[in-house]
């Protein structure tokens, strides 16, 4: 596959503002399905809930580095999840510097709730493209989303 490079920083900037709209727009039912005030989380708990259901057992480190949050963050958002009973911290029997975070069976079924409307959505929302241009736009996010791992 030839790619076709933007003729100048401008397209290029023009192409970005664009994606970001739409992946805006994208996210914005999630959000609303998931922040209808009954749930009581914040974007960045509800992150923390699904790498840590989709990672399982994590160290703090590994969690930072899964979600991005810097630890100072991530402590306060596990401290939040843990009052709230979906995460327990549990401390390394070898090490008891090292603070694994695992999720409560509260946190497990949460997650499970949530991964399912996520599906849900994104099945109504694909079932409107047919099935080369679904194949497509999966396989240039999955590009992007390994562009976007690179240094």
């Amino acid at each position: 596959m030839i790619l076709n490079k933007p003729e100048n920083s401008a397209d290029l900037r023009q192409q970005a503002e664009r994606l970001y709209k739409a992946l805006t727009e994208i996210q914005r039912p999630y959000h609303r399905d998931n922040f209808d005030g009954r749930m009581d989380l914040t974007l960045p708990q509800l992150r923390t809930l699904m790498t840590l259901a989709a990672n399982g057992r994590c160290s703090m480190g590994d969690l930072g580095k899964s979600t991005g949050y810097h630890l100072s963050a991530l402590t306060g958002i596990i401290g939040r999840l843990s009052r709230k009973k979906y995460v327990s911290r549990i401390r390394d029997k070898n090490d008891r510097r090292v603070v694994k975070v695992v999720l409560t069976e509260k946190g497990r079924k949460l997650t499970r709730r949530i991964g399912t409307k996520i599906v849900n959505r994104t099945s109504e929302m694909l079932s409107r493209i047919d099935n080369e241009n679904r194949e497509n736009l999966i396989s240039l996010i999955e590009k992007i989303a390994i562009n976007m791992k690179r240094p």
